[in-house]
């Protein structure tokens, strides 16, 4: 980040964002976000004003959808955060591209069935995956007149 706006919007420049046809799977990738749903009011751990970072990889993609599987869990709160991935230009250089933006977290649910007494459960919970927005409609809606 070079400069911060008094809004607290970060901008980034044009050469600093890739397509989602340039994303490769595997690459490391930095989530950032505000995920005040984790921890407990009676504990506080998390400065709610100041964002959380994660990291993960890419873990692949939905081309109909032109979306990201991040092997990175995201919680309510990191929905909006930009993704970045990170990009080994040689040994000694990396740079950072932003590439989508956190849109949800990826469900595991289970289904428990007792038929016995004829009744079911369902479980939903984080399944440590999460899904980016590429860049492209962002860049599709910048560019249209």
């Amino acid at each position: 980040m070079i400069e911060k706006a008094p809004s607290g919007v970060l901008g980034v420049s044009l050469d600093t964002i890739k397509r989602f046809d340039e994303v490769l799977t595997a690459n490391t990738v930095y989530v950032f976000g505000y995920p005040t749903s984790l921890g407990m009011k009676e504990i506080p751990q998390i400065d709610p004003l100041r964002p959380l970072l994660r990291s993960g990889i890419i873990g692949g993609t939905n081309p109909s959808r032109k979306t990201i599987i991040l092997d990175c869990p995201a919680y309510p709160g990191n929905s909006g955060g930009p993704v970045l991935e990170v990009e080994h230009v040689d040994l000694l250089n990396q740079r950072f591209r932003v590439i989508g933006v956190v849109s949800q977290f990826v469900p595991f649910a289970e289904t428990w069935v007792n038929v016995t007494h004829k009744y079911q459960n369902l479980t939903v919970s984080n399944s440590g995956y999460a899904v980016a927005v590429s860049m492209d409609p962002v860049l599709e809606l910048i560019s249209s007149p």
